[in-house]
């Protein structure tokens, strides 16, 4: 469980002030329009709220950052402190501005963009090239329908997140401090333009439950078709303990989020870092070559063989033919006889070595894949069996 704030409990307990309040919203207000998926970022379980649909009522409770002037967040999306603030360790904030990812890896994990820090993204760097392909899709009048989908699903969301307490009812109050991820665009910018003075351009400090007020809004529908209407500020009715036992319970939400380096984001991705992906990419471009090239001299090396072995096939069959010829004009010879007593050992001997050979050993010569992966010599081997074997049949019908 990511530590909460465990200070004693006292009315004058420690809080930020209404200015510090004030300068987040208008911060906020002035980063309004620049955008949104559910799902856990944290670095554990935490108690996380997802409004149903309907009406609802809660209150933003601030948080202390306890990273102050070093804490990475702090940049266009969210508030840099003032050196005074600094100086008095009053570093407050009611919101965190940050960028995810949903559907990253097999898991369909939600992830911290690192365009949150302004800093190289790969599932942004992806989004992009997948938008490069649309433009080219589009320039040759092709469908883009499922280049948009993909976008849709993997391109960065913008979120607002908050410390607050639902009002809804008393079981949900009762809850405490939850964690809400909300759109940007429909409460955030909703809010500080609701807040905003017309007349004197002044923001109320929503994010300031001192200041009396909570946040009120509808939800409908669900996925890409949800919809917040109704944004507004409302008055609520806690009191200075409500308060005191609230900001106790807040979490520093800077430091209970996940932060994912460039290396370790690829590897949620795609299971290898940027480094690795794209050596196994080389290494299966290199074997899908020498596959290739293997295969050009495999066909290339069993038509030269063939045609040798058609050509000492042919030259065979006429010695066969003078044999025949030989011996219908001559009687048997005992020197014959020794010959072929001979043949017949080195034939066994043969036999012999082929046991250690595979099965399709000079039987089934190039009509096999597995042909396509043997070493030269035990091509040639194969084929010279293959050779010998069809000269035995043609003997045997002959006889």
């Amino acid at each position: 469980m990511a530590k909460k704030k465990s200070k004693k409990r006292e009315s004058s307990r420690r809080r930020p002030s209404r200015e510090s309040m004030s300068g987040s919203a208008r911060h906020s207000y002035d980063h309004r329009g620049q955008t949104g998926l559910y799902g856990s970022i944290y670095k554990e379980d935490l108690p996380e709220w997802i409004p149903s649909n309907g009406e609802h009522e809660l209150v933003i409770i601030p948080y202390e950052v306890i990273g102050g002037k070093n804490s990475q967040f702090r940049s266009k999306w969210n508030r840099p402190f003032s050196k005074e603030e600094i100086e008095g360790g009053d570093m407050w904030d009611y919101k965190l501005t940050v960028f995810i990812h949903g559907n990253v890896g097999p898991n369909k994990d939600n992830v911290l963009c690192l365009g949150t820090f302004d800093e190289p993204c790969p599932r942004c760097e992806e989004v992009d090239v997948l938008r490069q392909k649309k433009e080219k899709l589009e320039d040759s009048g092709k469908s883009t329908k499922e280049v948009d989908e993909l976008i849709g699903s993997m391109a960065k969301r913008k979120r607002s997140l908050y410390n607050i307490v639902v009002l809804d009812s008393k079981k949900e109050r009762k809850k405490g401090v939850q964690l809400w991820q909300a759109p940007h665009a429909s409460i955030e910018d909703a809010l500080t333009e609701r807040a905003r003075d017309k007349k004197t351009g002044e923001i109320i400090p929503y994010g300031y439950p001192e200041e009396g007020k909570a946040v009120y809004f509808e939800k409908s529908g669900s996925g890409l078709a949800t919809e917040y209407t109704a944004v507004d500020l409302v008055d609520h009715d806690l009191d200075e303990e409500d308060l005191d036992l609230f900001y106790e319970q807040a979490y520093d939400l800077e430091d209970v989020i996940e932060v994912l380096s460039y290396e370790d984001f690829c590897k949620k991705c795609y299971g290898a870092s940027a480094g690795e992906e794209e050596a196994e990419e080389d290494d299966e471009e290199e074997e899908e070559e020498e596959e290739r090239s293997s295969r050009g001299r495999s066909r290339s090396r069993k038509k030269r063989y063939q045609e040798e072995d058609e050509d000492e096939e042919e030259e065979e069959d006429d010695e066969d033919n003078d044999e025949e010829d030989e011996e219908e004009d001559e009687p048997p010879r005992k020197g014959r006889a020794r010959k072929s007593r001979k043949r017949v050992e080195e034939e066994d001997e043969d036999e012999d070595e082929e046991d250690e050979k595979p099965d399709c050993f000079g039987v089934q010569f190039g009509s096999l894949e597995d042909c396509e992966d043997c070493d030269d010599d035990l091509y040639k081997e194969c084929m010279m069996a293959h050779k010998e074997n069809k000269k035995k049949k043609r003997r045997r019908g002959r006889s």
